[in-house]
């Protein structure tokens, strides 16, 4: 697997995409695990992390709504946050009898 989906770093080091990989590689005492180096912008960076771990990422809700911007998130594929219904609230009718005595 590890050779067929590498880890994702950067010249310093900072794994951008395969954390859990790197753990599990951890706890199976693996000492070498291929990577591949990518010297992105920040901007690059951000967008794979979020698009890695779509599928399967957990979340931490309060930093993506307080520094990301919704709309990019949204763009990249990410969207975590329900979206209210458009709907009218039902009227109750002149002629319905009331519901707690019938009357």
């Amino acid at each position: 697997m590890l050779e067929v989906r590498p880890l994702v770093i950067t010249p310093e080091g900072v794994v951008l995409g395969g954390n859990m990989r790197l753990e599990a590689c951890k706890e199976a005492g693996l000492k070498e695990v291929p990577v591949i180096v990518v010297d992105w912008s920040e901007e690059r960076q951000r967008e794979f992390i979020i698009k890695d771990n779509i599928g399967y990422g957990e979340w931490d809700y309060d930093i993506l709504a307080n520094e990301w911007n919704v709309e990019t998130l949204l763009d990249w594929g990410l969207d975590l946050w329900e979206h209210p219904k458009e709907t009218e609230p039902k009227e109750k009718e002149v002629n319905e009898p009331c519901e707690c005595c019938g009357k």
